[in-house]
C-alpha cells in the first residue's frame, strides 16, 4: 500500500501544534515553580493545585474516548510516544492539561465533521432500519437476554467503578483550587463525555449497516475478520471522501496523545511519590523527586510504546487495565474513602493479593492466560470459547473487600492486645494505638483543667455563659 502523504502531513501538522502548546505550557510551569512556596513537585504533578477550571474540565474528559482509536503501525506508536514524552517531560501537568484542551477540541470538531459524510455513504443503509432489522448482520442495537444479565452488570460496574480508580482522574481533581471547582469539573466532564460518545456510536451503527462489498474494503466484513476494535479508522478510510478522512485521522491522533500523556504523568507521579519517596528515599528533596518523575516518564513511555506495538488495537489493554482497577483497586478505594478507621495496611495487602490471585485463576483469553477456576453457569460459545455468565469481576471485588475488612480486624486484635511482638508490627499499629491513647488522655485532661479553671475564676472577664453556669 502506498504511503498516505496527505494523511502523514495532517498528522505532522497536528503534532507540531500540540508540541508547541506543550512547550508554551512548560514555560508557564517554570513560572509557577519560581512562585511556588510549597513543594516544587506539586507543580509538575498537580499543577500547583491551581489549574484553570475549564482546562480541568477538558483534561478530565480526555482519556474517556481513547478506546475508539487504533494504532496499526509501530511508526505511529513511536511518533505519538515521542511527542507525548517530550512535552510531558518539559511541563508536567501544565503541558498535559493545556495540550489536552487542543486535543479535545480537535477531536470533537473532527469527529462531528466526519459523521454527516459517513451517514450519507452510498454503501450504507438507514441506521434506523438496521437497528431492528437483520440486513448485512444482526441488528446493531443487539438483544439483552436474561441469561446475559450477569455479564452486562459486570461490564457496567467495571466501566463505572473501575474508571474512577485511575490516578489520572484524581490528579486532575487535586489540581483544582477549591472543592467546589473539583465537583464542578467532574459534573461538567461527565456531560462532555456523553457528547463525545455520540459520534463513535453513530459511526459504529453505520459500519454495522454497510454492505462492505460495495466499498474498497471488500469481504469478509471487518466484524468477520475480528477487526471490530479498528472499525473507526476503517470506516473513516473506506466510507468517507479523502479530505474528510484526514480530519478523522486527526481525531484519532488526538485520542492517542490524550491517553499517552495522562498515563505517563500519573504513572510517573505515583512511582516518584508513593514508591521512591515513601520507600526507597524518605529524605529525598523536591528536586530529586522531580528528577525521578522525569526519568520515570521516559522509562514508562518506552515500556508503553513497546507494549502497544504488540497489538493492533490498544482497546484490549484499555479494557484489561479497567478490569484490574475494578477487581483489585476498587475495594481498596472504597475502604480508603468510606471505611478509613476500620482498615489498615495488613488488610490492604491481603486484599490486593487475594484479588490478584483470584483474577489470575479465572484466566484471561486476551492475554492467553488459561482459566483454572470453574465458575457457576459457564457455557461454551459456538467457536469453542468459554463464556463466563457469572459476574466474576464483581465477585472478586467483593471478596477482596471482605478480605481487607476481616484481615484488618484480625491484625488489629493481634497487635493491639499484645498477642504478637511489637517488632513484627510492620505497619505500626501499636504506635498508632499509643498515639491515639495519648491524644485521648491529653484531651480529657484539658477538658477537666478547663472546667476547674472556670469554676474557680468567676472574674469579670469570664463569659456570660460561664457566669450563668456558676449561678
Amino acid at each position: 500500500m502506498a504511503l498516505n502523504w496527505p494523511g502523514l502531513l495532517s498528522i505532522g501538522v497536528f503534532y507540531l501544534i500540540v508540541l508547541a502548546t506543550g512547550v508554551w505550557a512548560s514555560r508557564k510551569s517554570k513560572r509557577e515553580e519560581r512562585k511556588c512556596t510549597g513543594n516544587l513537585s506539586e507543580v509538575a504533578m498537580v499543577g500547583g493545585r491551581n489549574l484553570n477550571i475549564w482546562v480541568s474540565i477538558f483534561t478530565t474528559t480526555g482519556g474517556t474516548v481513547s478506546v475508539i482509536m487504533d494504532i496499526p503501525s509501530p511508526l505511529a506508536v513511536a511518533l505519538s510516544a515521542a511527542v507525548a514524552v517530550l512535552y510531558t517531560l518539559l511541563g508536567g501537568l501544565y503541558s498535559v492539561a493545556y495540550t489536552d484542551v487542543i486535543q479535545l477540541i480537535f477531536m470533537f470538531l473532527s469527529l462531528w465533521f466526519c459523521v454527516p459524510f459517513i451517514l450519507m455513504s452510498p454503501a450504507s443503509t438507514d441506521i434506523t432500519v438496521t437497528a431492528v432489522t437483520k440486513l448485512y448482520q444482526e441488528p446493531w442495537t443487539g438483544r439483552l437476554k436474561l441469561a446475559d444479565a450477569g455479564c452486562w452488570l459486570d461490564d457496567l460496574l467495571l466501566v463505572t467503578l473501575g474508571g474512577i480508580c485511575y490516578q489520572a482522574f484524581y490528579q486532575r481533581v487535586l489540581a483544582t483550587a477549591t472543592v467546589a471547582q473539583a465537583q464542578f469539573t467532574c459534573y461538567a466532564a461527565s456531560v462532555f463525555c456523553f457528547i463525545l460518545a455520540i459520534p463513535p456510536l453513530l459511526i459504529g451503527a453505520v459500519a454495522a449497516s454497510t454492505d462492505w462489498n460495495q466499498t474498497s474494503f471488500g469481504l469478509p466484513t471487518p466484524y468477520e475478520q475480528d477487526k471490530a476494535g479498528m472499525i473507526l479508522p476503517i470506516s473513516l478510510h473506506h466510507l468517507c471522501p479523502p479530505f474528510v478522512s484526514l480530519a478523522g485521522i486527526g481525531a484519532i491522533a488526538a485520542a492517542v496523545m490524550s491517553s499517552i500523556d495522562s498515563a505517563l504523568l500519573s504513572s510517573a507521579s505515583l512511582f516518584a511519590r508513593n514508591i521512591y519517596k515513601n520507600i526507597f528515599s524518605k529524605r529525598a528533596s523536591e528536586k530529586e523527586i522531580l528528577l525521578v518523575v522525569k526519568v520515570s516518564i521516559l522509562l514508562f513511555g518506552l515500556m508503553g510504546a513497546g507494549l502497544a506495538m504488540t497489538t493492533s488495537s490498544v482497546y484490549v489493554f484499555w479494557i484489561l487495565s479497567g478490569d484490574v482497577m475494578y477487581t483489585v483497586v476498587c475495594a481498596q478505594l472504597i475502604c480508603v474513602l468510606f471505611l478509613p478507621g476500620k482498615v489498615n495496611g495488613y488488610g490492604a495487602l491481603a486484599g490486593l493479593l487475594v484479588g490478584l490471585l483470584l483474577r489470575l485463576l479465572v484466566g484471561e483469553p486476551l492475554l492467553g492466560v488459561p482459566g483454572l477456576m470453574p465458575l457457576p453457569w459457564d457455557s461454551l460459545h459456538e467457536d469453542g470459547r468459554l463464556l463466563h455468565v457469572f459476574p466474576f469481576r464483581t465477585g472478586i471485588m467483593l471478596v477482596s473487600l471482605a478480605t481487607i475488612l476481616v484481615v484488618s480486624r484480625f491484625a488489629a486484635c493481634l497487635f493491639l492486645k499484645g498477642l504478637l511482638p511489637d517488632n513484627w508490627d510492620v505497619y505500626g499499629l501499636g504506635e498508632k494505638r499509643m498515639i491515639l491513647m495519648k491524644d485521648m488522655v491529653a484531651k480529657d485532661l484539658t477538658e477537666k483543667i478547663g472546667l476547674n479553671t472556670r469554676k474557680m475564676d468567676p472574674s469579670p472577664h469570664a463569659s456570660t455563659e460561664d457566669m450563668s453556669s456558676l449561678q
